[in-house]
């Protein structure tokens, strides 16, 4: 194993490590291929590279970073930033053990079919560079738990190396308390815990209410969700659901 830290200059001088710039380097060969994996331990993120190069490395970087978006553009920048500065450095360590690197390498091994049907990688107008960022996200998104982990864990991270200082309030600006639209998700406190998938009348009025709660948030949330690739609302189910999971209802 190799592990790959990519640090701004100053840092390496001051020996001081930041997030997201420890990472894990392994080599797999994918569809009679070989390609190098580069796994940030601390919060999961996946890159994956023909060689093991600068340039290629903060290409994908730069694609998967921007796929982010539940942290801010900066948030997103400065996770590149701190990736792209002085200082491409390799440290050989044999003892490194990353859990999560097993975890992608195990599925590489043995599920290389299943990674085959979810994109058709013959495709010709697929570029070796999108096929790479490509790859990257597929392996990070292998199954709902793992994908879910990896977000609040780069989310978390990214917050606290990176936060956004939240502004003051207008001095000429009025607020209003929104009254809720929606149950109190506590209604349903008593089903924590509990196996519901076979309880269909529960099952049925979370999701409505979960629908409710998203409702009212995207009629009164004060940004363009135009900006967004993906659907605001299906990202929100999704948070929704997640919020709700020790009751088993993903809505």
């Amino acid at each position: 194993m190799v592990k790959i830290s990519i640090m701004k200059l100053e840092n390496i001088l001051q020996e001081k490590i930041t997030p997201f710039n420890n990472w894990q380097l392994t080599k797999f060969t994918f569809d009679k291929e070989n390609y190098y994996l580069f796994v940030e331990i601390d919060s999961g993120i996946t890159i994956v590279t023909k060689k093991i190069d600068k340039d290629e490395f903060q290409d994908t970087l730069n694609d998967v970073t921007n796929s982010f978006e539940y942290i801010t553009p900066q948030q997103r920048e400065a996770i590149f930033n701190t990736n792209s500065d002085s200082g491409f450095h390799l440290d050989y360590q044999p003892s490194i053990n990353s859990p999560i690197t097993k975890y992608v390498m195990d599925y590489v091994k043995n599920s290389s079919q299943d990674l085959n049907q979810k994109v058709d990688f013959n495709d010709k107008s697929i570029d070796a560079q999108d096929k790479a960022a490509i790859l990257s996200i597929i392996l990070m998104n292998l199954s709902r738990d793992h994908m879910m982990r990896t977000i609040e864990t780069i989310a978390f991270k990214t917050n606290q190396a990176f936060p956004i200082k939240t502004k003051h309030p207008r001095t000429n600006a009025k607020y209003q308390n929104l009254s809720p639209k929606f149950i109190d998700p506590n209604h349903w406190e008593k089903y924590v815990n509990q196996d519901i998938s076979k309880n269909s009348k529960v099952i049925a009025e979370i999701k409505k209410n979960n629908e409710k709660i998203i409702d009212q948030y995207l009629k009164n949330a004060q940004m363009d969700f135009n900006e967004f690739t993906a659907n605001p609302r299906e990202q929100l189910k999704d948070f929704v659901a997640n919020c709700n999971n020790k009751l088993n209802t993903f809505s």
